[in-house]
């Protein structure tokens, strides 16, 4: 479990940021995964910007040989 100190982030002149990812693994084959992956994140950046949600979406395909 990692600890950090609430003033960090003050420190660096940022806010603190949150977030979830969504991701399921497909078995397309026994050799052959493909994982799509969703996240959602509140205040990017720590609020240092102007967005207050951004949307992040991958595929990722794994072929073991």
């Amino acid at each position: 479990m990692l600890n950090f100190s609430d003033d960090l982030p003050g420190m660096l002149g940022m806010n603190a940021e949150q977030g979830v990812e969504l991701f399921y693994n497909i078995e397309v084959t026994p050799w052959l995964h493909v994982t799509p992956d969703l996240q959602i994140i509140v205040d990017p950046g720590g609020g240092a910007g102007d967005r207050d949600v951004a949307i992040v979406y991958g595929l990722r395909m794994q072929m073991s040989l």
